[in-house]
């Protein structure tokens, strides 16, 4: 098989697998937070066997057919959003100073998911109850703890898959 075939192939079932995951995850209930993060590890192969590019398509893939499919639209946007593109950043955030990265990726983070809600809240009309400011508030400081602990996380698993699955998949 050649290259070109091979990234297209992995391509193909690293975003059918996504789309998979990110219906189970919805149909179990379990999704909203869950499914996006699983779903962004499908991204690693492609990121370090073939760069940024093929994971960013895979990435848009998954995100289009998810919006698309997944009946759970905030899982759904939370992945196309918020946490499906951080994998194919992470390398270009990781190559800043340490106080500069920490300050980058953060100001990204809260950006994205600032941007998500008001296009929820005010375009789309989500209901949210008796969503209080204090609550807000609340929500986004730990919606930063757990995309600390997701960040940290990346970088941890990233050596593993090194270790266990890059030389299966691409024999380097």
């Amino acid at each position: 098989m050649g290259n070109s075939a091979k990234r297209v192939a992995l391509g193909g079932v690293l975003a059918a697998l996504g789309v998979t995951l990110m219906w189970l995850t919805a149909l179990t209930g379990l999704g909203t937070y869950l499914g996006p993060v699983m779903v962004s590890l499908t991204a690693l192969p492609l990121l370090y066997g073939y760069g940024a590019r093929d994971a960013l398509l895979c990435y848009l893939t998954v995100s289009v057919l998810s919006l698309l499919l997944i009946s759970d639209k905030e899982q759904a946007c939370i992945y196309a959003f918020v946490i499906g593109w951080y994998p194919a950043a992470k390398p270009r955030f990781d190559r800043l100073p340490r106080w500069k990265r920490r300050a980058a990726k953060f100001a990204a983070f809260n950006a994205v998911t600032g941007a998500l809600y008001w296009v929820l809240l005010q375009v789309i009309g989500m209901d949210v109850g008796a969503v209080t400011p204090a609550l807000s508030v609340g929500l986004l400081a730990m919606g930063n703890v757990t995309f600390g602990l997701y960040d940290q996380m990346l970088t941890r698993v990233t050596p593993i898959y090194f270790a266990r699955f890059h030389r299966r998949l691409f024999g380097k």
